[in-house]
């Protein structure tokens, strides 16, 4: 199973954005596509709250098991409160389902979308606007210490 990822990075300006750049490929013909990037201080994007910051998003295809070392890396947990899907996913045109993956603290905010993308006949399809679908097979496909749905957004990082 390969897994389309976007990735989106928030921090305030007094903290570095390189610290939580996914961790490279195993093969290093393979990176993250860097779809933008914003180090100018203002901040104007998403739910940042912060006077000035840093914002980055990336993308990439990931083979599950660098989708699970890429999750374990940046110590994502699942949200299965974000129920929505991700416009322009690597490997798809429009909008697609994603499960929400979350870390963040009064300093930072870090969100993974991640779509499934089967790569094999004997691999299951899925019906791209079933959330549930989506949402389950996701989960049937990482590692258990991944599989625990611990992010609560009124519980925050202390750092």
């Amino acid at each position: 199973m390969l897994f389309s990822v976007v990735c989106t990075i928030e921090t305030s300006s007094e903290t570095s954005i390189d610290q939580f750049s996914p961790p490279p490929f195993a093969d290093p013909d393979e990176t993250w596509e860097l779809e933008y990037e914003d180090l100018s201080g203002p901040f104007r994007h998403l739910e940042g709250g912060w006077p000035a910051g840093n914002h980055c998003r990336m993308s990439a295809m990931l083979p599950q098991n660098e989708f699970n070392r890429f999750l374990r890396t940046l110590r994502l947990r699942p949200d299965p409160s974000h129920r929505e899907g991700q416009y322009g996913a690597p490997g798809f045109v429009g909008w697609s389902a994603a499960v929400a993956f979350r870390r963040e603290s009064l300093h930072f905010r870090l969100l993974a979308l991640a779509t499934p993308c089967p790569e094999s006949d004997n691999e299951p399809l899925f019906v791209p606007n079933e959330f549930n679908e989506v949402y389950g097979m996701v989960m049937g496909y990482l590692d258990a210490d991944l599989r625990q749905d611990v992010f609560v957004s009124s519980q925050m990082e202390k750092t």
